[in-house]
């Protein structure tokens, strides 16, 4: 199986286990996209870039205060909850409904950063 056919059928399994997920991305470090189960994909291409500052962002200032890079970044609007993980290069990306159970796609998130890592770096 290819690189990219793992990937996303990892992807694939979150967004079929979670149905409140509506995007997943996988991206690397510097917001190039991997793979990713989107139906925005015009989209995917203006904002990964944003995705990783995001990222970036978030350990500039964790560092600064805590001296602690962070494991997930969790952004909630009225409409959703957009979260963030990354694991050595590889960053994690989902956009799911306000519905969605937080902690069961946190546990579902973290699992699945090894099995994509794994795959990446055969």
């Amino acid at each position: 199986m290819e690189i990219k056919e793992k990937i996303k059928e990892v992807i694939q399994k979150i967004s079929l286990n979670i149905p409140e997920v509506k995007e997943v991305m996988v991206l690397t470090e510097d917001g190039f996209i991997i793979e990713s189960l989107t139906q925005q994909t015009e989209k995917l291409e203006l904002i990964s870039p944003d995705i990783s500052n995001a990222l970036r962002s978030m350990k500039i200032l964790t560092q600064e205060t805590i001296k602690s890079d962070p494991e997930e970044v969790l952004i909630t609007t009225p409409q959703g909850h957009f979260i963030i993980y990354h694991k050595n290069d590889i960053i994690l990306a989902l956009w799911a409904d306000k519905s969605a159970n937080l902690g069961l796609l946190r546990t579902v998130s973290k699992r699945v950063l090894p099995t994509l890592e794994q795959s990446l770096f055969v």
